[in-house]
């Protein structure tokens, strides 16, 4: 019964993540990872990891994308 608490709050809370990407908006959000070159799994890992917020492929892809303007 734990266990199954723990999973709805894990869900509750990566729905709240995405509804407050949402509400930042997606063009403002970048991406990181304190990870370095030199592990490149790590920062798949971490990737992978922010996968598991509940968004489109779109808003995803967007995301991946976005650069900081400084950059630009």
């Amino acid at each position: 019964m734990a266990a199954l608490r723990h999973l709805k709050q894990q869900v509750a809370t990566l729905a709240k993540i995405a509804s407050r990407l949402r509400q930042i908006g997606l063009g403002k959000i970048m991406f990181g990872s304190d990870a370095t070159a030199s592990y490149p799994s790590s920062i798949a890992d971490a990737w992978a990891n922010f996968r598991r917020v509940p968004m489109t492929e779109d808003e995803f892809s967007q995301i991946a994308r976005n650069e900081a303007p400084y950059l630009q």
